[in-house]
Order: structure tokens, then C-alpha cells, then sequence
């Protein structure tokens, strides 16, 4: 079975030294993030990124499932396939995505900032956010996501500057399992591990019946 289960978690922290692979630094500074202008979680020029873009390649299916966000900034995630961003406005204008108030990061943060004079805002947590129904990626499609501050974030070492994190959780059918995943979409049924494994199944025991009926020649 070629499945498997990825995450990413991007912020904005600076590696001390850029000799090295852009990873998350202990200790690294917070890099400044200017507002309304988009940042590229993975292979953006602020923070840890990977050397090659997120892609559904031609053998692989891409199940978006969860997304969070620091909920700080006037924070928000915008998931963009291909040139198109995902999230609109209700006038069908392109938004900077879902606000970070409503997919806080790490998961069960507040989603406001509590303790400060004159603060009414809400302890309580919400727990991870699920995209429902997952977002689909067929094979061939290059997909990103990108993060928006309508405030924007002050950089700066010695504990000065502001800290943004966010993740992103998804599930990878390679091969056989990418192909099973088409089918199901096509089908309108859902794509989980699940549905996968019935598919899996139902095309076993037509392949059986066929063996049967032909006295085992395919």
C-alpha cells in the first residue's frame, strides 16, 4: 500500500547560519513579515523551506486535510493549485484564506491573546482544523500555501521580534492507490483510507468472480 500520512510546519524563525540547510534554528531570529503580502510556506524566502515545491506528480494523489496558523497579526492561510487560490470572498474576489482565529496553531491554542490590560478575549481552545470536505489534488498539479498578515510581524533577535508558526497535514496516494483514489472522485466517494481499502476489495473479489467464471483463465 503507498500511502502515507505528511506534515509540514513552517515559521517564521531565521536559521542562524544560511551556509546550512534553511531548517528551523534553535534560537534563531524572528524574521520581519510585511502585511498583505503573500509567503510561500514551503519554498518561501522567510524561515525553514524545502529545496523542491509541493507537486502531485503523475503516479500521486494529494489529500489536503488539516491546516493551523498562529492566531496573531491578522494571521491567514491561502491554499493555491496550479494559479488558482482556493479560498474566496463572497463577492468571488480571491481572500488571503481562512483567518487564523479560526484554525489556531499549535492545535487547542487560544484563539485570541489573553492576559493583556483591557483583554476580553476567549481562553477557550479549538481543536485542530479540519477541512471538510478535504481539498483534492489530482496527479499533475503543482499547490502551495501561502501565509497573509493584514498587520504584519516585527522581526528581531533578543526575544524583540514576533514569532509565526503554522502546519499542514495531508495524505499521499502513490501508484495503484493514486489511481483507486481517481476512481473515487470520479465516483463521487469520499477519498480516506477507508474507501480505499473498499475499493481495493471490491475489484478483488470482481477478479476472483471473473477467474471463476473462466475456470481460472484471465
Amino acid at each position: 500500500m503507498a500511502i502515507t500520512h505528511q506534515s509540514w510546519e513552517w515559521s517564521n524563525i531565521n536559521n542562524v547560519d544560511e551556509s546550512q540547510n534553511p531548517i528551523r534554528a534553535i534560537n534563531g531570529t524572528p524574521m520581519t513579515l510585511i502585511a498583505n503580502q503573500p509567503y510561500d510556506v514551503f519554498t518561501g524566502s522567510v524561515g525553514n523551506r524545502t529545496t523542491i515545491p509541493p507537486a502531485s506528480r503523475a503516479t500521486q494523489f494529494i489529500v489536503l486535510e488539516e491546516l493551523g496558523v498562529t492566531p496573531t497579526g491578522g494571521s491567514s492561510l491561502q491554499i493555491v493549485v496550479n494559479t488558482t487560490s482556493y479560498f474566496q470572498n463572497p463577492d468571488g474576489s480571491v481572500s488571503q484564506g481562512v483567518p487564523a482565529k479560526a484554525i489556531p496553531y499549535p492545535c487547542g491554542a487560544s484563539p485570541f491573546q489573553t492576559g493583556s490590560v483591557g483583554d476580553t478575549g476567549s481562553d477557550i481552545s479549538i481543536p485542530s482544523f479540519k477541512l471538510s470536505p478535504a481539498i483534492y489534488i489530482p496527479p499533475g498539479q503543482n499547490w502551495t500555501i501561502q501565509y497573509f498578515t493584514s498587520q504584519g510581524i516585527a522581526g528581531g533577535a533578543e526575544n524583540r521580534g514576533g514569532t509565526i508558526g503554522s502546519s499542514v497535514s495531508y495524505m499521499q496516494y502513490d501508484g495503484v492507490d493514486a489511481i483507486i483514489a481517481n476512481k473515487l472522485m470520479d465516483m463521487g466517494v469520499p477519498i480516506n483510507l477507508n474507501n480505499v481499502d473498499w475499493y481495493r476489495q471490491q475489484a478483488l473479489v470482481e477478479n476472483l468472480k471473473s477467474l471463476t467464471q473462466t475456470e481460472g483463465v484471465a
